[in-house]
This record gives structure tokens, sequence and C-alpha cells, in this order.
């Protein structure tokens, strides 16, 4: 039987609902089904978990869900010390366990938008849908002497690999970090305002670095992993002025700044004739 024919069945019919979470390479996988189950190729672990319908009623929660897990599962876990670096996805399907051509709908599409935890047993989830990011304000190129581009974007154009750094790290103290070595690459504050990177050479996780002195970085947010006595990839930072972009990126041709804007308002003074 199709899943048409099996959610229209009154007998046939055993639903069962898969969650898959995404930060960067990690997946997790669950259902709410009574038991383990393999689906289209995919392993999904059975937990009492559970969720909300959907909002419809109200705009500014329209199509979020809410899931409801274990306080021990690895999702909620990755923000009980502070927040991930990357932004996690979840989609939500429903299928019928007796179809034997595996057959789902994807009842929701979306991303993470908060974690609550309730007591010490649960965690409760607010989920987005992926339409929720048209509702945002997107930056716009304006007219100021810093550099509009986001560094290493496509409209930057300076190449990353250029300018990466992977060291040993050998002390972690709150958000700094010590990456042998790192002090003596570029200028005293050559990492300022770019970023870290863990594990080194994947897509894992990644840090804004505050603060440079030496081989310490400042991170805006630690590692939620261990990252002492592992390799980590050290990206520099832009000052995002035209000194910056022309001595140290060698990319003054795409600056994305108007650094000649008159510091003074030429509409807002008046001229005085001589006497």
């Amino acid at each position: 039987m199709t899943f048409a024919a099996l959610e229209t069945s009154r007998e046939s019919g055993v639903v069962l609902e898969l969650y898959t979470f995404v930060f960067g390479l990690e997946v997790f996988r669950f259902t709410s089904f009574q038991r383990d189950i393999n689906w289209q190729g995919f392993s999904y672990t059975s937990e009492p978990l559970s969720r909300t319908n959907t909002e419809a009623a109200v705009e500014d929660q329209a199509g979020q869900v809410t899931i409801t897990l274990p306080l021990d599962n690895p999702v909620p876990a990755k923000f009980i010390n502070n927040v991930p670096g990357q932004v996690g996805t979840v989609q939500i399907l429903r299928a019928h366990a007796t179809d034997p051509a595996e057959e789902a709908i994807v009842l929701f599409d979306g991303f993470i938008a908060n974690v609550a935890f309730d007591g010490e047993l649960e965690a409760k989830i607010l989920c987005n849908p992926n339409t929720k990011i048209f509702n945002r304000t997107a930056p716009r190129f304006t007219y100021l002497g810093l550099c509009n581009h986001i560094l290493y974007d496509e409209r930057c154009k300076v190449d990353i690999s250029l300018f990466k750094f992977t060291g040993l790290v050998s002390v972690v103290d709150g958000n700094d970090i010590t990456v042998n070595g790192a002090g003596g690459v570029g200028p005293a504050d050559n990492f300022v305002g770019g970023f870290s990177r863990f594990p080194a050479g994947s897509l894992d996780d990644a840090r804004m670095i505050l603060a440079q002195s030496g081989d310490v970085m400042t991170l805006l947010l630690p590692f939620a992993a261990t990252v002492i006595g592992s390799d980590i990839d050290l990206f520099a930072g832009c000052a995002h002025d035209l000194t910056t972009c022309d001595v140290k990126f060698d990319a003054v041709l795409e600056y994305g700044g108007f650094p000649f804007v008159p510091r003074k308002n030429p509409f807002g003074t008046r001229l005085r004739g001589g006497s």
C-alpha cells in the first residue's frame, strides 16, 4: 500500500514520526515510535519525545513547533554550557511502519530558535520553520567609509586558505585558548575579528576571535568539545578599513567601502559670505 492509502486506512496504518537534527557534521536521528527503526537507509533511535502542533493563528508564531526531549538527550545537551557555533536544523517526517515502500511526508523543516530547560528532566526546543528567515532584515550595502563585505565572502574575494594557521592548543582557560605559534603569524592582532574552527580541517564548529595576545586567543564563546591537545584552525581577521584591505590582504580593488566620504556633511552647514 502507498502512504496515502495507509494514511486513510482505519486498520493498516501504523503512524511513526522521524526526527533529524543536524549541527554541521553531526547528525542525530530519533523516532517517537516504540522501538528503534531503520527507514530509507537511516537508523532512528527510539526516544520518549513529543511535539506541539504547528502554530497557525498568530503571525509571529506561525509554523513554530516545540519538541520536548529528555535532558540527557545529546541535542539539548549541546546547549547546556553554551550555544553551538552552528545553527541546528530540524526535519520531522511522518510515515507508517507497515509501509514496505518506506514513503514519508515532511511535517516540518526548520531550525532551532531556542532551548529551555524544564527542571532536571526535560528540555523544550523551540523550532522555527525555514520560511521565518524571510522576516529578517537583510543587511544593506551602505555608503560609509568601512568595507561592507563580509570577510572571505564572494564579494570580498580574499582566498581564505592563504590566511589560515593551524596550531596545537596547549592551554584552555575559560574563553582563552593558547595556540602554539599563532603569535608569530602576521601582525600582533592578526586574528582579531577572524575566527577559529574545530576540529582542524573540518566545517564542524567555529568561534569568533575577540582579542589576541601573542599565542593567546580570546573567543566569543568557548568550544563545547575539549580542544586542549588538539589542532585548531585560526583565520586572520579584518578591520574593514582601506589600509588593512591593501596592506594585509592585497585586495584593495575589491574594497567594499567609500573611504573618501567627506567627514563634514555639506548639506548640514551654511555658506558664509565675506565682509
